[in-house]
């Protein structure tokens, strides 16, 4: 059996698993399906729950300080999985208003008090409320920047939080938080294959 095979496999028992729960996250949509131009974002796909293991491990001392973004959250899967930790506020960002109208039914049908905020990533004011974010690689480099510069300023503007965690999965762009002055904690091998962990600290 190839590997691709196998993913297709694994790929629509997501999809079957999701219909009888009644919410949908895996299925994937193209960028004309939902309305996102390709200078701001690339099409929609759920994380792998592969990862789920490794953020566990980090996230299992979290508490009701600690405030959690989905940059990119899409249909909402990753917010489902944040909000078995302890963090205080489980939201995510999106740009698509189609995602974001499915996440937010996936939300209520899950009975999940998470907020999804239908906005530009480089245009968003909320940061400040945060200090763990999540990316899966959800748009191009420009946009990453932008983001990123907005988050630093969000820091200044509003630091309630001395200390930033960036959860990065499958990230092509890690030279650029470098270059925008964000510190690589950890590349993840084997089961953490694709995450790689950064921290931007407040400056005292």
């Amino acid at each position: 059996m190839s590997l691709k095979f196998l993913r297709n496999v694994f790929y629509w028992m997501q999809c079957w698993l999701d219909h009888l729960s009644g919410v949908d996250f895996a299925s994937s949509m193209s960028n004309a399906e939902t309305g996102i131009p390709a200078d701001k974002g690339v099409l929609y796909q759920a994380t792998t729950p592969r990862i789920y293991l490794a953020l566990w491990r980090r996230l299992r001392k979290v508490s009701d300080s600690d405030a959690v973004i989905d940059v990119g959250c899409g249909k909402g899967r990753m917010l489902k999985y944040f909000s078995r930790f302890s963090f205080g506020r489980v939201d995510g960002l999106e740009y698509s208003e189609v995602l974001g109208e499915i996440a937010r039914r996936n939300m209520e049908r899950l009975n999940l008090k998470c907020e999804i905020y239908i906005h530009d990533a480089a245009k968003f004011n909320g940061y400040c409320a945060y200090n763990y974010f999540y990316l899966f690689n959800p748009f191009p480099e420009g946009v990453l920047r932008e983001f990123l510069n907005r988050l630093k300023e969000s820091v200044i503007e509003c630091p309630s939080h001395a200390k930033l965690t960036i959860f990065y999965m499958n990230c092509p762009y890690i030279e650029v938080l470098k270059e925008e002055g964000f510190s690589m904690i950890s590349l993840g091998k084997g089961i953490e294959r694709g995450l790689a962990v950064f921290e931007y600290k407040k400056e005292v």
